[in-house]
């Protein structure tokens, strides 16, 4: 579906237009998931929401800065699920943030939600690329300096064999997965790179550009993750696997997961990357 074009054109614009260190300061509260909130971060949400309103197919969205699933048209056929400003903690630092989106089937009259059948996401950064699947591709898109997106190119996992992995590292001793403890050790024998940006948006664009592994595992601090299945890892996982790459939630594929209505901040232990590095991993 090509929507919500016209907010993360006005999110861009009002990235590149205010004060970075503004923006990144934190309004004295706290989001559902526990992470402190930026005035972007609401900025952003007001932006999307007051499209998703105007939208007819749209019943409702969840994101990350509403308590619970919101429904503004009853009769629609979708539901969208947004992190408005994906790495916002690092606004004030002028490091690369982002927009992520699923779009799911919503059944209107049993108030249930469906499988997930579209994604994208939009990254500030340099320049505003916006990526989405379109049917059986991924596609990315550039922000011209008439406020329109230029098809740049398809994108593909396929054939990437890089040795890049993307992980916080510092927490790799917290670790619950000993397999994987042992795979970073064997990482480093064999040469791969480590790359963190530390907005989840940014470090998966790399890797779909570049190929590699992203993860953000189970820790004894964090025993399902850290990252949200509805609005972040289920529409990447969405978009990676189009890709030709591959998702895994350290039992099955993330997009087997269904969605929990009474807990939208579910979270989840994501790898995404392509389809050699999973296998590596399982």
């Amino acid at each position: 579906m090509n929507i919500l074009e016209s907010s993360f054109i006005k999110i861009s614009n009002l990235i590149r237009n205010s004060n970075n260190i503004t923006l990144g300061q934190e309004n004295s509260s706290q989001n559902q998931t526990g992470d402190l909130v930026k005035q972007l971060d609401i900025l952003s949400h007001n932006i999307i929401v007051e499209e998703i309103k105007t939208l007819y197919d749209i019943s409702g969205y969840i994101s990350e800065e509403a308590d619970e699933i919101c429904i503004t048209s009853p009769n629609g056929k979708y539901i969208i699920a947004f992190d408005p400003l994906d790495g916002s903690s690092n606004i004030n630092c002028n490091v690369t943030v982002g927009t992520i989106y699923g779009i799911y089937l919503w059944d209107s009259l049993n108030n249930e939600i469906g499988p997930i059948v579209d994604a994208g996401y939009c990254l500030y950064g340099p320049c505003t690329n916006l990526v989405r699947v379109e049917g059986a591709l991924v596609k990315m898109y550039q922000l011209n300096n008439n406020n329109n997106f230029d098809f740049i190119s398809n994108l593909s996992l396929e054939g990437k064999n890089s040795k890049i992995y993307s992980l916080n590292e510092s927490n790799s001793f917290k670790i619950l997965n000993y397999k994987l403890q042992q795979i970073l050790f064997d990482y480093k024998i064999k040469g791969y790179n480590l790359r963190l940006v530390g907005s989840m948006v940014a470090d998966c664009h790399r890797t779909l550009i570049q190929g590699g592994i992203f993860m953000y595992p189970a820790t004894c601090n964090n025993q399902n993750g850290k990252l949200r299945l509805v609005y972040e890892s289920l529409p990447m996982a969405k978009i990676f696997e189009v890709c030709g790459g591959k998702s895994w939630d350290g039992s099955k594929s993330i997009l087997e997961n269904t969605i929990d209505l009474q807990n939208v901040h579910q979270k989840i232990p994501t790898y995404l990357g392509t389809k050699l590095e999973i296998e590596k991993i399982k």
